[in-house]
């Protein structure tokens, strides 16, 4: 595969993943008000950054159709800012625009279709919850499990400048926990299970890669 064609499939894929989420995110404000009464007061603030994740997402998705390599590489260019190691780069830079305006202007269908599966994805993320509760032993309803995870996704979104989430994953599971009165110990719990989860597949991954060179 052409690397300009394999970057602008990572971008598109960012910015699909974003919208999904935001969605996904949305579908468990809608679902809070049944399963966490008492974070009415904290509903202004959770749709606010929700709106925010949202225009992020839009905005990015917008601009990667509008050459954003090239309109940046031609501002540059007419006030002399650009370095000579990024004038080296403005071919392939511009068939990385070129790749993902087609792919949108081409492809709608595609695009909705990866939207989607995105979406249907994280649905799935909410019964990795709903199984993890259930074999620690407090069994929690379908619908609990995607407010829950939808939530603990929106904490996550929040803290993406943080490698990994670190201590922001397992601070917003745990204060959700308690939120839905399932208490500090299975929120910690849930938060350690996750994780092992994320270093069981990336070490998957790691071998995999390890054995294909």
């Amino acid at each position: 595969m052409p690397l300009e064609v394999a970057s602008a499939s990572v971008v598109i894929l960012k910015g699909i993943l974003v919208l999904s989420l935001t969605l996904y995110i949305f579908t468990g404000l809608a679902l809070a008000p049944f399963y966490l009464p008492d974070a009415a007061k904290h509903m202004l603030f959770l749709c606010l950054a929700a709106m925010g994740l949202a225009a992020v997402g839009i905005i990015f998705v917008v601009v990667q159709r509008r050459e954003p390599f090239g309109n940046s590489f031609r501002f540059l260019s007419r006030r002399g800012w650009l370095p000579h190691f990024l004038k080296e780069q403005e071919g392939f830079l511009e068939d990385v625009d070129t790749a993902m305006s087609h792919f949108y202007r081409q492809y709608p269908a595609r695009a909705v279709l990866a939207f989607s599966l995105f979406f249907f994805s994280w649905l799935l993320h909410s019964v990795e919850v709903y199984l993890i509760f259930w074999l620690l032993g407090h069994p929690i309803s379908v619908g609990m499990a995607v407010c829950l995870d939808s939530l603990a996704m929106l904490f996550t979104a929040l803290g993406f400048f943080i490698p990994a989430a670190m201590g922001v994953q397992e601070g917003g599971n745990i204060l959700l926990a308690l939120g839905f009165n399932l208490g500090f110990d299975l929120g910690a719990a849930f938060s350690i299970l996750r994780r092992i989860r994320e270093a069981f597949w990336l070490s998957l991954g790691l071998v995999v890669v390890w054995r294909e060179k």
